[in-house]
């Protein structure tokens, strides 16, 4: 008989929208049983918004009503010319410079983070074309090409601004992850960080473990800028490499977004050392996976999860820490969201809580169904008080080599 605990986890996604998972929707992500108003993803029917019930076939009367495409279109272009002039006015000048820029008060500061002041061009992008994006059982989890391509745009001049930093919380995320003490194995033939940035969370995972690697993949849609235009990026050169991954044997790099990382998706992987390019292979491919602090940034969540998840071998490992923002989302549909980092948080109620360069915010649901795929670790949450900030979730899980899952929840569903 299945355990209570089962029953109240298949009872909980069943109530909150996500369908439970039958032979026709796999937990790596293909079949058709959600039908045109739903993705697989790991086994389950997630369901667009306005759409509901196990394989998404009920129409919810509840659907947003989204405003004029051509106007999206107008606010996500107007809001693309306000970042690309203050790049112009941050211009490309010595590092010195630039952290003189960065630190400048609000009058006169062209820092990019500032896109979502009032009176920016930015705001109406927020509350028309990433609003209409919201599926209540997970949260905001695709965006369309226009829309992620601003994102990327403000994620690119945010770390040409900001690149001499030569991190990227670092250091809290190695505090969370308690030094990755339980990540075991001090040797895995194959690696891949998906969203590495500019500077990676790998190499830290490898200093804290003294782990090596034989063959590491970085992955990035920006990794190309980084190398070009942030000095401190830790796999500009070859000098590069060899100070920041000591026990790597050799490193590729694949130039696109998680969503693209999988068998025949068209994914590069070009050595750094030789400049040889070869098809990238993904599935069951990697003993180890990194993507830390990602997904916000991505066009689509559920792809990139999907993929992240096949692209780890049986016995495996993943390390994935992200946001999740479930007590945001009930805060902004009561009128008092806040948006954190900003302090004046009496003045943001009722205001969108992402920015221009987030506009995914999942919610829980996504991780739970995915450490069900796993032997777990390690899961730390950090709640945030006062909702001033998405929670947080650090995960490292071993997957299993036989996956019984979807099964239980098909048991108990039908």
């Amino acid at each position: 008989m299945m355990t209570a605990r089962c029953v109240a986890l298949a009872a909980w996604f069943w109530a909150a929208g996500v369908a439970a998972a039958d032979g026709v929707c796999r937990v790596d992500g293909s079949g058709d049983a959600c039908g045109q108003r739903g993705r697989c993803f790991l086994g389950a029917c997630v369901c667009d918004a306005g759409s509901r019930g196990r394989f998404c076939e009920v129409a919810d009367d509840a659907a947003l009503a989204c405003g004029d495409a051509a106007q999206q279109a107008a606010d996500v272009a107007a809001c693309a010319d306000h970042i690309a002039r203050l790049g112009q006015r941050y211009g490309r000048g010595t590092d010195a410079r630039r952290r003189a820029h960065a630190r400048r008060g609000p009058a006169g500061a062209p820092n990019v983070g500032r896109s979502n002041s009032p009176g920016s061009p930015c705001r109406a992008v927020l509350a028309s074309v990433d609003r209409c994006a919201y599926r209540p059982a997970v949260g905001t989890v695709t965006v369309d090409p226009a829309r992620w391509a601003l994102a990327q745009k403000f994620e690119a001049e945010t770390w040409r601004q900001l690149g001499s930093r030569g991190q990227d919380r670092d250091e809290t995320h190695l505090r969370n992850y308690d030094g990755y003490a339980s990540l075991l194995p001090r040797r895995f033939e194959r690696a891949l960080e998906v969203g590495c940035g500019p500077w990676t969370q790998t190499r830290w995972v490898l200093r804290a473990t003294g782990a090596e690697v034989g063959h590491l993949t970085l992955s990035d849609p920006l990794l190309e800028t980084y190398r070009a235009e942030v000095p401190s990026c830790s796999y500009a050169s070859n000098d590069s490499l060899a100070a920041f991954f000591p026990t790597v044997g050799r490193v590729a790099y694949v130039a696109a977004g998680g969503e693209d990382l999988r068998d025949g998706g068209g994914a590069v992987a070009v050595d750094l050392a030789t400049g040889a390019r070869a098809p990238a292979a993904f599935r069951d491919a990697y003993d180890l996976a990194v993507m830390i602090n990602v997904l916000e940034h991505c066009r689509d969540a559920l792809a990139t999860l999907q993929n992240l998840v096949n692209a780890v071998r049986p016995g495996g490992y993943l390390v994935l820490e992200d946001r999740y923002a479930d007590s945001q989302w009930r805060a902004y549909d009561a009128g008092a969201s806040l948006r954190f980092p900003d302090r004046n948080v009496a003045a943001k109620r009722g205001e969108p809580f992402w920015d221009v360069g987030h506009p995914l915010q999942p919610k829980r649901a996504l991780f739970t169904l995915l450490a069900r795929h796993f032997d777990v670790v390690h899961w730390r949450n950090n709640l945030f008080p006062e909702e001033q900030s998405p929670d947080e979730v650090y995960f490292i899980g071993r997957k299993r080599k036989s996956d019984h899952a979807a099964t239980d929840l098909e048991w108990y569903a039908n």
